[in-house]
């Protein structure tokens, strides 16, 4: 689980899905709409060669 890696302080606070390509669409504004508003959040993106990374946010997105 991914929540295992994170720090102590943010194991336990409610974690839902944001977004999703497959659900919200590819649009860059439906992004930031969905997640300008939230502390933290995690990032996971899976390549078109099966590759995951991602990263974990600790400021409010913000488009520049």
């Amino acid at each position: 689980m991914l929540t295992y890696h994170l720090p102590a302080s943010l194991k336990f606070l409610n974690w839902s899905l944001l977004y999703t390509p497959s659900r919200d669409g590819t649009f860059y504004s439906t992004f930031f709409e969905k997640c300008s508003n939230e502390e933290y959040t995690l990032l996971v993106v899976k390549d078109t060669a099966n590759n995951i990374f991602g990263a974990f946010c600790t400021e409010v997105w913000q488009k520049s």
